[in-house]
């Protein structure tokens, strides 16, 4: 889902003159300007609107639209400027809707979220016909996590204009992010009745079908998601996108797409398709390709970072992306290609990570963070203090398999819970596939690891925010995925509480089972 909440607001400025100047002279610049600025000749604006301003400085129009202009120019050094004047204009006339909009608009590009939402809702309560408003609203709520109330402005919104793609869409994913799967289906639905091409509502739309297990139809919608800039190399390589039949003495790219984990996760199908046919290159990232060059039915592996080049140099003559398998292979709930491990890591190094494990207590890898870059990763991790509770569960050894810039919480992280930390001899997944083989168990969030603990068949308990992603699907403790994983998952957005205490609570009782545990 692409909320395109971090996006500036498509407000269109209000350009009326509101307030009908008794002064010819005033009037007629106003005039100009606002002919000027729908044109797009700022600069030229900008001056008439300066000049009314001379003559009156309290003339709101004159303010507000010198604000848009300033605004509309993007200039760094302007901004504080857009906002003084814009706040001048809803000082001297506080009761104009379209003021407030356009001020919580500049806010909103300035990263002052909350001080927008107070002036979207300023408009919005000053005049409820004002559909800008409400959307506006409605974007400002969900950006804060305020998702039910983004649902009541959306709807609002909507009501005064039925037609409003973007408001039918922005809803969709408001009523997904609280659970409400079939409301969202049909909330997408509308927005492409209105755009049958809206490349994102057809993604939105196949993540809820997907996490309701109607996987059939929701892997046609996903494949909307290669309208994105990143598939460009191969949808102008000439190739012929793979249909699944025989590909006898041809060559097959696989394009490793997305993050890490769904690399590792889909990768289950590369055997499935080496039994069709001839060579497979599979392009991932290189720090991938230490675990799947045990991977037998790929015969050479190439560096997604070098994508460009490769595409040039290397021979093939069909291509897929990685995520399209399942929909080749007509993958349903039933047929999902689960036995593990389809991933091994190297004995020898598994071994040695043994050597330095503890050897009477249950050893626990320990993840509590993703990739920052994920969108949704300020959802997906927690905070390493979080896991505080587990501190309290005896006849366990915890160990961090956290890398990135979360790993920094080990060193103000809860005193009482001992992590040891291995993390630096880690150079690539090879290295921490060998790990993950050699603990016990591994409790993580939502990221890469859970995904190579799960291929490689280890116990994985998974922690998942509220609106997890598809994958995981509705109301279940287990993964149809992954037959080593066990689900986790928040009752509400937010509550890692509970999740850490329903893991405290499942820890004791495998310990309690555990005669490694239980040694003297």
């Amino acid at each position: 889902m692409d909320s395109n909440a971090d996006e500036p607001l498509n407000g269109v400025p209000n350009l009326n003159i509101g307030t009908a100047p008794k002064n010819d002279s005033i009037a007629n610049r106003l005039r100009q300007g606002v002919n000027h600025h729908r044109a797009g000749r700022l600069t030229k604006a900008i001056a008439l609107y300066e000049e009314v301003l001379q003559l009156d400085d309290k003339n709101p129009d004159a303010n507000h639209l010198l604000g848009l202009a300033l605004l509309g120019g993007r200039k760094q050094e302007n901004r504080q400027k857009v906002l003084e004047y814009l706040e001048r204009a809803v000082a001297i006339r506080p009761d104009l809707a379209v003021y407030h909009n356009d001020l919580g608009n500049a806010y909103w590009n300035q990263g002052r979220v909350a001080d927008a939402w107070s002036e979207f809702q300023l408009a919005a309560s000053l005049d409820t016909e004002f559909v800008q408003a409400y959307f506006n609203l409605g974007n400002a709520c969900w950006i804060q996590d305020r998702f039910e109330d983004a649902v009541v402005a959306f709807r609002h919104a909507i009501e005064l204009d039925d037609d409003w793609t973007q408001a039918h869409y922005q809803l969709a994913n408001c009523l997904q992010y609280t659970g409400r799967l079939e409301e969202a289906i049909d909330a997408y639905g509308e927005a492409l009745k209105r755009n049958p091409d809206y490349a994102d509502a057809h993604i939105g739309r196949g993540s809820a079908l997907l996490k309701l297990g109607r996987l059939a139809e929701g892997w046609d919608d996903y494949e909307f998601r290669q309208s994105d800039a990143s598939f460009e190399l191969f949808r102008c390589s000439g190739r012929a996108r793979w249909d699944g039949s025989d590909f006898c003495g041809k060559t097959l790219l696989v394009y490793g797409e997305q993050g890490i984990g769904d690399v590792i996760h889909f990768s289950r199908y590369l055997p499935m398709v080496a039994e069709r046919g001839g060579q497979i290159v599979f392009m991932c990232d290189a720090s991938l390709h230490s675990l799947f060059e045990r991977n037998t039915a790929v015969h050479r592996l190439v560096d997604k970072c070098k994508t460009p080049e490769a595409i040039e140099r290397i021979h093939y003559d069909v291509q897929i992306p990685l995520l399209s398998l399942p929909r080749v292979f007509g993958t349903t709930l039933e047929s999902i290609p689960r036995v593990t491990p389809y991933l091994r890591a190297d004995s020898s190094k598994v071994d040695a990570w043994r050597g330095q494990l503890e050897k009477e207590r249950i050893t626990v890898g320990l993840v509590w963070a993703g990739n920052p870059g994920q969108k949704d990763n300020k959802y997906r991790s927690c905070p390493l203090s979080a896991l505080a509770p587990l501190a309290a569960v005896d006849g366990s050894a915890f160990y961090s398999i956290q890398v990135g810039p979360a790993a920094e919480q080990l060193q103000g992280g809860p005193k009482q819970l001992k992590i040891i930390d291995f993390t630096e001899e880690l150079r690539d997944f090879g290295d921490t596939a060998a790990l993950i083989e050699a603990l016990d168990l591994v409790i993580t969030v939502d990221t890469a690891t859970a995904h190579l603990a799960g291929a490689l068949g280890k116990p994985v308990w998974t922690m998942l925010w509220f609106a997890h992603c598809w994958r995981y699907l509705q109301n279940r403790t287990d993964s149809p995925w992954y037959p080593s994983m066990r689900l986790f998952r928040q009752p509400r957005h937010g509550d890692w509480d509970s999740v850490v205490g329903q893991i405290a609570n499942a820890l004791k009782a495998e310990i309690s089972g555990c005669p490694k545990a239980r040694a003297p």
